[in-house]
């Protein structure tokens, strides 16, 4: 068996750099660069493509969801993420987010 982890954070200093984590972040400041919807979804296509990848190299064809994390943040406090979210995703995912 094979087991795959895709990640954005360098193993070498998990934990001991300020990092973004998800889109509740945007707008903040990260090593002095704001965090911006662009960047994330630079480093969300980035998470795609890998696994297209690996899709393509072991030949599936086909993924299933056994299990979705469900994070809850409050957007009253960051209004550019609750933008971001509001603007990246339909009303129908919208609404099944808070199922």
């Amino acid at each position: 068996m094979y087991i795959y982890n895709v990640t954005k954070y360098d193993p070498e200093t998990r934990g001991e750099v300020d990092e973004w984590t998800d889109m509740s972040c945007i707008g903040n400041t990260y090593d002095g660069t704001v965090f911006t919807l662009e960047e994330y979804l630079r480093v969300e296509a980035n998470y795609i493509e890998a696994i297209e990848r690996m899709m393509d190299d072991l030949g599936v064809k086909t993924l299933t969801v056994s299990y979705l994390e469900r994070r809850f943040h409050d957007y009253a406090f960051r209004p550019s993420a609750k933008r971001a979210f509001d603007a990246l995703y339909p009303i129908r995912m919208r609404d099944m987010r808070k199922k």
